[in-house]
């Protein structure tokens, strides 16, 4: 999956809801879309500003094996970092993005 098809999935999961997130203990500084501090429509409008020079396949793996996607948009002079990955469970049908940060690059 390269990154139009990643910032695709990302962006159908966050319109339908069918979201989770990577379970960490400093959750309210490393993933704003957990702790409330960003809406799913705001980390969409990130993801609109990204093109494929602020994107890179991440260096690990999600647990069922699939590729983590990193997102480095630029907004109003604000870099972020958005790191997910697509979970698809085949049998179900089932496709969901789930995220490990998302938050300004630094914080």
């Amino acid at each position: 999956m390269g990154f139009k098809e990643a910032r695709d999935a990302v962006i159908d999961c966050l319109r339908s809801g069918d979201i989770g997130h990577w379970p960490r203990e400093d959750l309210h500084l490393k993933n704003w879309l957990a702790a409330g501090r960003l809406t799913e429509e705001e980390v969409i409008r990130l993801l609109q500003r990204c093109n494929g020079k602020q994107y890179r396949p991440g260096n690990q793996v999600s647990p069922a094996g699939g590729q983590v996607h990193e997102f480095f948009p630029v907004v109003d002079d604000v870099n972020w970092y958005i790191k997910v990955y697509v979970d698809e469970e085949t049998n179900e049908a089932i496709v969901e993005a789930v995220f490990m940060s998302v938050h300004p690059s630094g914080e």
